[in-house]
């Protein structure tokens, strides 16, 4: 049974977005994901912060995802990635991913997916290669070309935050049924992810997640998610429960032509009923 998985997953934070696009297509490898993270989930707010590692910054991702159709969790022996310059990183398929060890699985249907960081810093430009070897003596190779420019991380230094809602959202009603969101958005062009969930155990944005824009979903939309800076929500509200919210802000709608992602601030707020 897969153990829960702990609040930073996302995370990816990020690429859990693109579950629902994959397609079952006969192969082990749905997607590979190799690209470049900057966390700022705590923001300006150093009350927050609780993990020193993940306080503004900047680390290698991987990521695959595998036909559920074709193999089980119980079928892999390893998940191995190359790199430029003899680089080698090893993706845990036997430990759930959580924020101590920032390498593990994640539970999906209709695919399995699996990430670890590369916490020594941002991986290098260049061709990465994924091997997945199954127990049985099957195994496949993914490539992928990583062209990080660092143009969107730059932009985003010199943004100016703004976010709504924070702190506490009145309503006369015993809940709201949708919520208006907005952010400030970077210069130029970029694409935005928008999650919201219940927040148990600081966020659990896979188990908890009550409202998500997908925008790798709609990959044959061209222009999902771009420059967007606010959002409806539609989901059911209740007074008196702490939510938390974040956006993603991503070079590109599509999966495999990411190379850079940066996961905004936490935001919490709470519905509470109005004085008469």
């Amino acid at each position: 049974m897969f153990l829960r998985i702990t609040t930073l997953l996302i995370f990816g934070l990020l690429f859990s977005t693109s579950i629902l696009a994959a397609e079952a297509n006969g192969r082990l490898i749905n997607s590979f994901i190799v690209c470049n993270a900057y966390w700022d989930i705590y923001g300006d707010d150093t009350a927050e912060k609780k993990d020193s590692r993940l306080d503004k910054t900047r680390m290698g991702k991987m990521a695959v995802f595998l036909n559920q159709m074709e193999v089980g969790p119980d079928d892999i022996q390893s998940i191995d990635v190359e790199g430029p310059n003899n680089y080698s990183f090893k993706i845990n398929p036997y430990s759930p991913y959580e924020r101590k060890k920032l390498n593990g699985y994640a539970p999906f249907r209709p695919v399995l997916y699996y990430q670890g960081f590369e916490t020594n810093g941002p991986l290098e430009n260049g061709s990465y290669t994924v091997t997945i070897n199954l127990k049985n003596g099957k195994s496949e190779k993914r490539s992928k070309t990583l062209k990080d420019t660092s143009h969107l991380l730059n932009r985003y230094k010199e943004l100016k935050h703004k976010f709504t809602p924070e702190g506490e959202v009145t309503t006369t009603e015993d809940s709201l049924r949708k919520l208006d969101f907005n952010w400030n958005r970077v210069s130029g062009d970029a694409y935005y992810s928008f999650w919201l969930a219940k927040d148990i155990d600081g966020g659990n944005f896979l188990k908890d997640t009550i409202f998500h824009k997908n925008i790798f979903f709609k990959s044959g939309i061209k222009d999902s998610g771009l420059n967007e800076d606010s959002i409806t929500a539609y989901a059911t509200l209740k007074q008196d429960e702490q939510y938390i919210w974040f956006v993603e802000i991503l070079d590109s709608n599509r999966l495999g032509e990411v190379n850079e992602v940066i996961i905004q601030p936490f935001k919490r707020f709470v519905i509470s009923k109005a004085k008469e």
